[in-house]
């Protein structure tokens, strides 16, 4: 038994090795007596060895490591100049990241934590506090914020200072920022590759992971919901990110982050899909980004008047304008995000703000304004384009980067666009090129992560110019066009949101209609249309009360609904995907194969009226809570949320197992915890011990095992841990509570073992 795990030792580390050697070339690694065991391999063209004291867990890394007369931990080896040459690797982060002006972070809070737990904290120091590399189970945070609440800032910040500290030798992680915004990558291999190109490293991203595992890294991937949703498919970016969790073996930390937490389930869902794709032991931590209070709006103010100058009186004027114009009732939702209070601050510091029918209008109206009246003019003064031109050059930029699916684009390219575009506008000689020279430095605009590129400042900006072709096209009510139009990318949630508010001057119902008639012309992207469509229908009607209309083969996702009601409305092949339904009212509406995929409702505030509607057609359903969403998978409280919403089939009672109701719950109660996991210990504080005490619970203990729904793994973790591992699914195991239910055998059979006779 011994000599078996010394050989998957032995593999682990030349699999290690492997990671950072040449390509083709043979790692070798032989035993010199006891634990002691030599590693020789080929890196940059030249012999390298080392001898390594080995744990005989095949999980542990070797206890100690000998190289050229020097005793390291396994991680400083890894880190060191004889391997990844990770201080080379921090230099290099903290000028690609750089300074980016005045910052106070936003606040955070952790998702479904128990009452009094819930207090919302600094977002930088909680990030930092989790974001520990974990022993027995890989931990994944995952970190959800609107639009315009800073996760970039926040991620870029921490990542520069992890880099700083690790220079400074305060920290032995360093963390890798990985920016999958807007790049063509439909895999996380992709991403991380591109990252270290551009930090110069000199090792390939096959290495990431060993060093991950040991602790000598932590990778924050920024924009998830953009890796998955470009091109590629969900399946290839999932299967990606499960495959690179797996190679961690129950070690590291990794930081994902995305616009809502409806890619948290995503995560939760697809990871599971495939049981044989099931990474190793990991554990998910949700974290939710909240908008800055009064005290931290006020402070960046300050900080940013001083940055430009103002003190005294003068500096108190400032932020007491900026904050009047942030307390109107209008603006009252966006107020506290740092984007909007950033920009106000930046254009009100020159001029005032434009007219407009929102915050965000009147925000790229000043920006627009202050560059066409005050910067792009010619030697005489006079303005080279007109406002109306430089809106058209931004679309048809916010356009081009759609048609390419890309977020930046090289200024070579940005130069050519403004150069056709100043001749469309019957703009000559010295005009035109001193316009497309001045383009790449103009409002709303700036550089790109990758060198010699042009991206807009925000997502937000980019969504605001791409909504006006989207809903242009719409308006015109040819779906042929429209379908072309919607099959080339995924379209950002904020420009179908923007493109539905644009398209209202119309027959809401012919609109709708062109939606639909658009999926003759998916081609073989009949999904991704689909969903474009759908998200597009959803903001169209959204925050209204409409009745009599008709949707059909539509899918709408991640989008939000608060304040619509739909009346006498029909659905037809139509799905929504991790929708938020809180406020939303459907009112004596009917259902023809609709299907609700991890829905969050608010019973309060959701109706589900409708005709036709199955209990069964709804996939999981998440309940708003105080301090995040709760997640159900007992049929009986699924039906008991939906009949609370108003779903006419949830009144018929459930048929149910002979299984005592103090069972089903203690069941019920592991799924939860076992929803953000796949594996725990019998000493976790996460609700285990309550589990454990409970008198039923020897009993269902040995029913999982017996079915193979669980299994037990010995893992030296802090010492020698038991864990319980899951093979099923949460919702598939409490699912089975019903007996005509479609699912795995091992539930069946646990259920079985655990009926009265």
């Amino acid at each position: 038994m011994m000599k078996a795990d010394r050989q998957s030792s032995t593999e682990v580390l030349a699999r290690d090795l492997g990671a950072f050697a040449d390509p083709a070339t043979e790692v070798v690694v032989r035993g010199e007596g006891g634990r002691w065991f030599r590693g020789r391999w080929m890196q940059d063209g030249t012999p390298r060895s080392a001898r390594f004291f080995l744990q005989y867990d095949t999980s542990a890394f070797p206890e100690k490591v000998e190289v050229d007369g020097k005793e390291l931990t396994y991680r400083s080896f890894l880190a060191s100049p004889y391997m990844a040459d990770l201080r080379g690797v921090a230099r290099n982060a903290v000028n690609i990241v750089g300074q980016a002006g005045p910052y106070v972070s936003p606040l955070a809070e952790l998702l479904e934590q128990p009452l009094g737990l819930m207090s919302p904290e600094d977002a930088d120091s909680l990030l930092s506090r989790l974001s520990v590399p974990g022993e027995g189970r890989t931990l994944v945070v995952f970190l959800s914020a609107e639009a315009g609440v800073g996760k970039t800032s926040l991620l870029r910040h921490v990542a520069r200072r992890k880099a700083i500290e690790y220079l400074n030798g305060a920290t032995e992680s360093l963390w890798l920022y990985v920016d999958a915004q807007g790049r063509r990558l439909a895999q996380l291999d992709e991403a991380l590759a591109a990252e270290l190109d551009d930090l110069r490293a000199r090792f390939p991203y096959h290495a990431i992971s060993p060093l991950v595992r040991c602790g000598a890294m932590i990778v924050a991937i920024d924009g998830f919901d953009e890796l998955v949703g470009s091109i590629g498919s969900y399946e290839e970016a999932f299967s990606s990110l499960a495959k690179f969790i797996s190679d961690l073996s129950g070690h590291g930390c990794l930081v994902t982050a995305a616009r809502s937490s409806y890619y948290e389930q995503e995560f939760l869902t697809r990871t599971n899909t495939v049981l044989e794709q099931t990474p190793d032991a990991w554990h998910l931590q949700g974290v939710r980004l909240l908008d800055w209070d009064e005290g931290r709006r006020t402070h960046y103010l300050r900080l940013f008047g001083a940055d430009q100058g103002l003190v005294g009186g003068d500096l108190d004027e400032f932020e007491g304008k900026v904050s009047a114009v942030l307390a109107t009732p209008e603006v009252k939702e966006v107020a506290g995000k740092p984007l909007f209070v950033k920009s106000t601050a930046d254009v009100l510091l020159e001029d005032a703000l434009p007219g407009g029918a929102t915050l965000l209008d009147r925000l790229v109206a000043g920006y627009i304004n202050r560059e066409v009246t005050k910067k792009l003019r010619a030697g005489s003064g006079r303005p080279l384009l007109t406002t109306d031109q430089f809106r058209f050059f931004l679309t048809e930029l916010a356009e081009e980067m759609w048609r390419q699916e890309v977020r930046q684009l090289s200024y070579s390219s940005v130069k050519e666009l403004g150069r056709l575009l100043g001749e469309l506008m019957e703009l000559q000689g010295e005009a035109l090129a001193e316009v497309v020279e001045r383009l790449p430095s103009a409002a709303l605009l700036s550089p790109g992560t990758l060198p010699g590129s042009l991206a807009f400042e925000h997502d937000i900006f980019y969504s605001y110019f791409l909504a006006d072709p989207i809903a242009d096209t719409w308006a015109a009510n040819d779906p042929s066009a429209l379908g072309r139009l919607l099959r080339r990318g995924r379209l950002p949630e904020e420009a179908a949101a923007l493109a539905g508010r644009r398209a209202r001057d119309g027959s809401m119902q012919t609109r709708i209609d062109c939606l639909s008639s658009s999926l003759k012309y998916a081609h073989g992207d009949v999904e991704q249309v689909r969903r474009n469509a759908g998200n597009l229908a959803a903001s169209i009607v959204a925050g209204l009360r409409c009745e009599r209309l008709s949707f059909r083969g539509l899918v709408m996702g991640d989008v939000r609904l608060a304040g619509t009601e739909l009346q006498e409305s029909t659905f037809v092949d139509c799905r929504f995907v991790g929708t938020d339904l809180s406020g939303v009212r459907f009112v004596q509406c009917t259902a023809s194969n609709l299907t609700f995929d991890r829905p969050l409702v608010e019973p309060s505030s959701t109706t589900l009226d409708f005709a036709g509607l199955a209990v069964d057609d709804f996939y999981g359903i998440g309940i708003r809570v105080a301090g995040g969403e709760r997640w159900l998978y007992s049929p009986r409280e699924m039906r008991s949320a939906l009949e609370a919403c108003g779903l006419p089939a949830a009144g018929t009672p459930a048929e149910t197992r002979r299984v005592r109701s103090e069972i089903i719950d203690l069941v019920d109660r592991l799924c939860r915890i076992f929803s953000k996991t796949n594996t725990v210990t019998e000493t976790d504080g996460n609700g285990m011990p309550s589990i454990v005490g409970n008198s039923q619970w020897m009993r269902v203990r040995s029913a999982f095992l017996a079915s193979g729904i669980l299994s037990e793994e010995v893992k030296s973790a802090g010492g020698q841990k038991l864990f319980l591992k899951r093979h099923a699914r949460p919702q598939d195991i409490m699912a089975g509570v019903d007996p005509r239910a479609v699912v795995p055998v091992m539930v069946q059979e646990f259920w079985s073992l655990l009926e009265e006779k």
